[in-house]
């Protein structure tokens, strides 16, 4: 009581602020949820909040020994965060949008308690950086860092294999390093882990750092141990389907195992709980009244800066949204197309256009979006046609092995079974949404003066083999674009 007692002048400064904030950035936020309910690897991100809660509760003391001293200075870091929104925000990068946002509410903090509070509440506020699922960018290599770790050891246990891009090939069958089994679920979580349980039980940064640094390489490496058990015991039992059965039991089994690993290798290091960290002087007592004029004002011009800058990028949302769209694309390519059998208008001022072929055996999906569209919105439709954020394990997702056309992807459904050949087209270029599509786009998007951006997604269902070789002739086919 007697530390809330202390932050009673600058109450009205902290409900404006964090309530400004949080109503501003509802889209991240929402997203970010999304997120934590239908990936495994941030399943942990609910705990994240109530741990950061409570690491700042620790600390409750400060607030009794350190005078606030909310100050300016936080305008610059909160200046730069803002900008770092703004350009996620018109690259569609949506970590970029949530990590932003949180340098945003660190800022805020800063400012309204002064940095010597900040800095011994630094726990929980930095803490709360890991309610971002960020990470996903790593897949790609962990997968082929899994793969190539799982070949090496079979090679050195004397099991044949063969290994085409994540595909392993041993006698007993095939093994699929896919997306879910990277290995990502194991490191975010472990990392999140192993920075609460430096906070807790190290006080020297250097063990901090070192503890940190040591949970980034032993998930990875167990991981690795994990894949090479279920490829070995394929072998033994001669069925590469019957050792895949209980693979996510063994997998979370094999975490709990990792975490205890962490734990063993911190415990003899541990740090007396009183004993202060390196370099830190134990807080002073100080008489200096806060100024609760100062921080109500700091909170207005952060909260007027935010709203201003969010409000005009809702502006050219609403813009893009209201564009005209093109004449309905034509197809080639197959010479039975019954051409448009649905049309649809998405809020975002999308529209799509569905073909069908070969009595429906192959489908066309054209998704067209007026030409200042934010590159967001496109590439959040391109991931849901092409099923990229789908949390089941049996999609597969790889690029199409036709050097002519190096940006469509294949996404097979083995459940399905469904496979779909799906790519971005802008200013009659196909493309992956890398960065220089995402910068080509945003700037574009800023005068409309670039061709409307397309998505084309071209499926077929059951396992007909020539509607899939009639389909393989349609994607080769470049007068297929719109």
């Amino acid at each position: 009581m007697r530390a809330l007692a202390v932050l009673r002048p600058v109450w009205p400064a902290l409900t404006l602020g964090m309530a400004c904030l949080v109503t501003l950035f509802v889209p991240e936020e929402v997203a970010a949820f999304h997120v934590w309910r239908t990936s495994t690897a941030y399943n942990h991100c609910f705990l994240i909040l109530p741990i950061a809660c409570w690491l700042i509760f620790e600390r409750r003391h400060v607030l009794t020994e350190l005078a606030l001293k909310p100050t300016a200075f936080a305008l610059l870091p909160f200046s730069f965060f803002l900008l770092v929104w703004l350009v996620a925000n018109r690259l569609g990068i949506m970590e970029g949008r949530q990590l932003s946002a949180l340098g945003m509410v660190q800022s805020f903090f800063f400012g309204v308690f002064g940095w010597c509070i900040y800095k011994h509440l630094s726990a929980g506020l930095l803490y709360l950086f890991f309610l971002v699922p960020f990470g996903a960018f790593l897949v790609p290599e962990l997968q082929a860092f899994t793969t190539s770790f799982t070949a090496f050891f079979l090679t050195l246990l004397g099991i044949p294999n063969y290994v085409h891009e994540f595909t392993i090939q041993i006698s007993a069958g095939s093994f699929e390093i896919a997306q879910a089994c990277a290995g990502l679920r194991f490191l975010v979580a472990a990392i999140a882990f192993s920075v609460f349980y430096a906070f807790l039980f190290f006080r020297s940064p250097y063990r901090r750092v070192l503890f940190i640094a040591l949970s980034l390489v032993v998930p990875v490496i167990a991981n690795g141990f994990r894949a090479l058990g279920i490829v070995w015991l394929g072998a033994q039992l001669g069925s590469a389907q019957a050792a895949a059965t209980d693979h996510v039991l063994y997998g979370y089994i094999f975490f709990s195992f990792v975490i205890g690993i962490l734990i063993f290798l911190g415990l003899p290091f541990r740090e007396d709980q009183n004993q202060q960290p390196a370099g830190l002087a134990k807080p002073k007592a100080v008489t200096q009244s806060p100024s609760a004029t100062k921080a109500l004002l700091l909170a207005l011009a952060m909260v007027i800066g935010t709203t201003g800058l969010v409000s005009w990028t809702g502006h050219l949302d609403r813009l893009a949204a209201s564009g005209v769209l093109p004449p309905r694309p034509e197809l080639l390519g197959c010479e039975s197309w019954h051409g448009v059998a649905e049309t649809f208008i998405t809020g975002s001022g999308a529209r799509t256009d569905r073909f069908t072929c070969d009595g429906g055996a192959i489908m066309a999906n054209i998704t067209t979006f007026p030409p200042r569209t934010d590159p967001s919105v496109i590439l959040d439709a391109y991931r849901k046609i092409s099923q990229e954020d789908d949390p089941n394990e049996f999609v597969f997702t790889t690029k199409l092995p036709v050097k002519r056309l190096p940006n469509w992807e294949i996404t097979v459904d083995s459940e399905s079974p469904r496979t779909t050949f799906s790519t971005l087209v802008f200013n009659h270029h196909s493309s992956l949404g890398n960065l220089m599509f995402r910068i080509a786009q945003a700037r574009y998007a800023m005068t409309g003066a670039a061709p409307p951006p397309s998505i084309i997604a071209v499926s077929t269902s059951g396992d007909d083999s020539m509607a899939t070789a009639r389909l393989e002739r349609f994607i080769d086919n470049e007068h297929g674009f719109p």
